[in-house]
Formats: C-alpha cells, sequence, structure tokens
C-alpha cells in the first residue's frame, strides 16, 4: 500500500482543489459567447495549461486522496470503503472528461477559418459536455462522500464534528448537482459547506496527522 504521511495527504487534497479552479480558470475564454477562433488562438497556451490542471494533477491529487483513503478506511468497512474509491475515480474520470472536451475548440481554431457559425457551434457543444460531465461527476463525487463521511465517523481519525459537517454538506451538495441538470442555478451557493469540510478535513489532517497511524 502507498505510504503518505496525513500531512502530504491533506496537502494533496489541497493542491486537488487549486489545480482544478486554477485550471478552469484559464480555460474560461471557452465559455465566452461568440468566442472567434483567434481569440483562442492568442491564448491558446493559456488554455492548455489549463488543460492540464484539470486533466492531469487534478486527477493525480484526487487518486492519491482516494487510494490512500481507501487504504486507511478498509478495516473500517470493506464494501463502503471500495463504494467510496469507485464513486472518486469515476468522479475524478469524469471531470478530467470535462476538461478534455474544453480543449477541443484549441485543436480545432486552426482550421476553422472563417467559418465562426461552425465554430461557435462546436464551442457550445464543448461546454455543454463540461458542464454535464462536471455535474454528473460532482452528483458522484457527493454520493461517494456521503459513505466517506460514515467511514470516517467509524474510524475516529477525525474529531466527530467532521464526519457531521460532510454529511449536511454532501447532502446539499448534491441537491445543488441536482439542480443544475434541472437548470436551476444554484450549485455554486449549494457547494460551499462541502468544499469547506474539504478544505478544513485537509488542514485538520495536515496538522494532527491520524488519530490511529500516519503511516500506511
Amino acid at each position: 500500500m502507498v505510504k503518505v504521511s496525513g500531512k502530504w495527504l491533506g496537502i494533496c487534497m489541497i493542491f486537488s482543489f487549486l489545480s482544478y479552479g486554477i485550471g478552469m480558470g484559464l480555460m474560461e475564454v471557452i465559455n465566452k459567447p461568440a468566442l472567434q477562433p483567434l481569440q483562442v488562438l492568442e491564448q491558446r497556451n493559456k488554455i492548455i495549461t489549463g488543460g492540464i490542471l484539470v486533466t492531469v494533477f487534478h486527477s493525480l491529487f484526487n487518486m492519491v486522496w482516494l487510494v490512500v483513503m481507501y487504504g486507511r478506511l478498509a478495516i473500517f468497512h470493506h464494501m463502503l470503503s471500495r463504494f467510496y474509491l469507485g464513486a472518486g475515480l469515476i468522479a475524478t474520470v469524469m471531470l478530467a472528461i470535462g476538461g478534455v472536451s474544453m480543449l477541443l475548440p484549441v485543436s480545432l481554431s486552426n482550421s476553422a477559418g472563417n467559418d465562426q457559425l461552425w465554430f461557435s457551434a462546436f464551442v457550445i457543444w464543448s461546454s455543454a459536455i463540461n458542464f454535464y460531465a462536471y455535474q454528473t461527476g460532482m452528483f458522484i463525487w457527493g454520493i461517494g462522500g456521503l459513505a466517506f463521511c460514515y467511514l470516517l465517523n467509524r474510524s475516529h481519525f477525525a474529531p466527530p464534528v467532521f464526519p457531521v459537517w460532510g454529511s449536511i454538506g454532501y447532502l446539499i451538495f448534491i441537491t445543488g448537482t441536482i439542480l443544475e441538470l434541472f437548470g436551476i442555478a444554484a450549485g455554486v451557493a449549494l457547494s460551499i459547506p462541502a468544499g469547506l469540510f474539504e478544505i478544513a478535513l485537509s488542514v485538520w489532517i495536515i496538522k494532527n496527522g491520524f488519530a490511529k497511524t500516519d503511516t500506511v
């Protein structure tokens, strides 16, 4: 099993947040209305850097977190820990698919020429894939998060406030993803409790390690 100290595992999760947030910020130009092929070409390096952060670094940081957590939590409930690992990996793949879709306009910007209508339709299609991949992936992440909070409570790796906070946060988060899929823009606000839980837990792990053991 991978050996990662609590400190580095917490840092890994913080980096996961940062890599996805910064990466999507760098690719935000893809969501601009009436985007021109020339605009994509001018910001090609910026968009590609964002894509690498989202599809490679975010995925790697997520997978380290999931695999190490599985190793720590499996002794408390093997089936649920597998479910959490599987849900987390599927969610990570979904977000990576969304990131790849945002890169597609870059590959076509050279050949788009003056066909603005065709290029605009493709950009809208790429953004739609990213939206549905993200919302679906985050729905699955939230479901897995509920299992994680149950395991966290059983393991006593962290204070009892964290499993309670996380369970409530993930339920709110799941609601947000469903509303987004039905066209109600509430996902960002409803993601705050779960996001703060994950950041707070990561900081706690960085500071305190794990209650029972610090290596796997």
